[in-house]
Order: C-alpha cells, then sequence, then structure tokens
C-alpha cells in the first residue's frame, strides 16, 4: 500500500510538473509577444541629435540608432541584442528635426515593419541604457554596427560636398566637388 501511495504522489508530481512546464511555455511566449510589441512604436519619428564626440546622429525617441554594414542580417538572437525600429503595419516614419523624410522608409520582413534610413534598418542597442548615449558603434558576430551620422548640408551645386565659406568673392571656379571630408555613413 505504501508502495501504491509513492506511486500515485509520483503521478501527481508528473502531472504538476508537465502542468508547470506548459504554463512557463505559455509565460514565455506571452512574455515575447509583450517584447515584441515593446520593441515596436506605433509610429516611429526619428530626429537628430548631437552626440559630442560621435556628431549629429539620428536617433529615436532620444536613442541612438544604429545599422549593421554591409550585407549582414540581423536574425532573431541578434534582435533581443539589436531590437529593431519598427512602425505598426501601414504607418510610416516621421521625419523630425534634421532628418530628410525622403531618406526613410519601411522594409517588411518576418511580419515587422522595419524602420530605415537610406535604405539601411535601424536598430537601437541594448547596452545604451540611457537617451543620449551611443555605446554600440561596435563589432560582433553579426557584424560591424555604426550609429547613423547625419550628413553635412550639401552646397547649391548638389555635389554632395560640405559648404566651406570663401575668402574671396573672385575665387569661382573649382573643381566641382568630391565628397570630401568625414564623418557620414557609407552603405
Amino acid at each position: 500500500m505504501t508502495k501504491q501511495r509513492w506511486s500515485s504522489h509520483g503521478a501527481r508530481s508528473g502531472c504538476l510538473v508537465v502542468a508547470g512546464a506548459t504554463l512557463g511555455a505559455m509565460s514565455l511566449s506571452a512574455l515575447s509577444a509583450t517584447a515584441a510589441e515593446a520593441s515596436s512604436n506605433k509610429s516611429a519619428t526619428v530626429t537628430s541629435m548631437s552626440e559630442g564626440s560621435n556628431g549629429t546622429v539620428l536617433v529615436d525617441n532620444g536613442k541612438t540608432v544604429y545599422t549593421l554594414a554591409g550585407s549582414a542580417k540581423c536574425n532573431s538572437s541578434c534582435q533581443k541584442i539589436w531590437p529593431p525600429v519598427t512602425v505598426s503595419a501601414h504607418s510610416k516614419p516621421k521625419a523630425g528635426s534634421g532628418v530628410q523624410k525622403s531618406e526613410l522608409g519601411v522594409t517588411t520582413t518576418g511580419g515587422m515593419h522595419k524602420v530605415t534610413y537610406e535604405g539601411k534598418p535601424l536598430y537601437w542597442f541594448s547596452g545604451d541604457k540611457s537617451k543620449g548615449q551611443a555605446t554600440g558603434n561596435i563589432t560582433d558576430q553579426w557584424g560591424k554596427w555604426t550609429d547613423v551620422v547625419v550628413k553635412p548640408a550639401t552646397s547649391s551645386t548638389g555635389s554632395g560636398a560640405p559648404m566651406t565659406p570663401t575668402t574671396s568673392p573672385s575665387s569661382g571656379g573649382g573643381s566641382g566637388g568630391g565628397n570630401a571630408g568625414s564623418g557620414g555613413a557609407s552603405f
């Protein structure tokens, strides 16, 4: 009889373990859904902000945004550290101060509507704990991450070179420009 009671108790314990595991899995699913919703903006407003030695960079909700260089992809494991800036379906990101609306877009992958700048998806870095931090300029297992530096204003000739003051009004000419200087993100 003692043996049977132990067996019955063991069966009940087994049921509790299975029930606990099922509830745990359901809780994890709920947490994952909540985390996904939390990282998704209904609408994103991308603005520019001066971040000291980093220059003027793009931010969303005051947090620095980054892109992944080259053709590397940020998979679901990556997105735990680098959550994408997203918008809800049928929404478009808004261009705030210092941002050209024509450079913003949305790409849909894996059911997420990721905000892009110059065609590259934007991500936050989980290591940036407060607004204004920019600690994600790193290389990790997914590739090289850089904050998105806002390009300087271009001259009226459209050459892409920053406008520079001249010392003589008759200096004229010029080479028509290349892209001199540094600080811009190249993709």
